[in-house]
């Protein structure tokens, strides 16, 4: 039964899940790809904050800490022409102690030439394994796997809405932000040290490099402002870009209606709109759509 069960659960990745999932998506654009003008690079917030102009690639995925993002940076530098600008994804929930356990892709390996995400079984990859139980009960209880709108950019769009403010709902986002809280000494070395290294990289190889932390909405902001580790992470992201001497845009409230969010802190496909309006203006965004 357990070999029965193993290979239904091969099939069910394979033939429900893979073809839809955002990892095995972005594997493949990053070496269906052959340029990019600029780079984004964060966790699910840019992946769906950002809305990647034509000429540029988001190479963001829900998830993601800084060490993923570095990595592929990395990767690509290693494959591919040297992009003009990078724009990094620096906010407190990257560096929460839950990712640090949780099961990482192997990135190196799918990033490196000829790498696929679906090169071994499925079964046996941390990543899938650990959400097969759910992968099940939507198969079961849901008719099929979440399927969103993967651009060729890379981002992830999405037109829903966020549901309107309740008690239910503030404990929801109270339980998140519980998630997001910094460690007290987090962004000490080593973190610092690889922040600083990979920004010192793409410097010294006449890359510029914009930091961007991204929008949450007002019951998140009020929610998390008792939390001192989040103003600390604030502070340090301040001191990174005086150091390093890159711009950093704090957009953690310039995004306010509700409407615009498709949860307590991912904007939606119109938040997305606006928010890359402005980020494409304050980072210099390169792009066919702005040379």
């Amino acid at each position: 039964m357990f070999a029965v069960w193993l290979v239904a659960s091969e099939a069910l990745l394979r033939t429900q899940v893979l073809p839809y999932d955002n990892l095995n998506r972005q594997v493949r654009l990053f070496h269906a790809t052959q340029d990019a003008r600029a780079l984004f690079v964060g966790d699910s917030h840019t992946s769906q904050d950002i809305d990647a102009p034509p000429g540029t690639l988001n190479l963001a995925l829900a998830g993601d800490r800084f060490a993923d993002a570095a990595t592929k940076v990395r990767a690509w530098l290693a494959t591919h022409p040297a992009p003009e600008l990078v724009v990094v994804q620096v906010s407190a929930q990257m560096f929460a102690s839950h990712r640090v356990h949780e099961p990482r892709p192997d990135w190196e390996r799918y990033l490196a030439p000829g790498g696929d995400v679906a090169s071994r079984p499925l079964v046996f990859e941390p990543l899938y394994r650990a959400r097969l139980a759910r992968f099940w009960w939507l198969l079961v209880m849901r008719g099929g796997v979440l399927r969103t709108e993967f651009t060729p950019q890379g981002s992830v769009l999405t037109d829903a809405v966020m549901p309107a403010v309740s008690d239910r709902y503030r404990l929801e986002v109270q339980n998140r932000i519980d998630q997001h809280v910094v460690p007290d000494d987090i962004l000490a070395r080593p973190v610092d040290e690889e922040m600083h290294g990979l920004i010192s990289e793409l410097k010294a190889r006449g890359i510029r490099v914009c930091l961007v932390t991204l929008p949450v909405t007002p019951v998140y902001r009020e929610l998390a402002a008792p939390w001192p580790s989040f103003a600390a992470a604030h502070a340090f992201f301040a001191e990174l870009s005086a150091e390093q001497g890159v711009p950093w845009f704090d957009y953690t409230d310039a995004i306010r209606d509700p409407a615009a969010f498709r949860n307590m802190d991912h904007l939606n496909r119109r938040g997305a709109a606006e928010l890359t309006a402005r980020v494409v203006e304050d980072c210099g965004v390169p792009g066919t759509d702005n040379p």
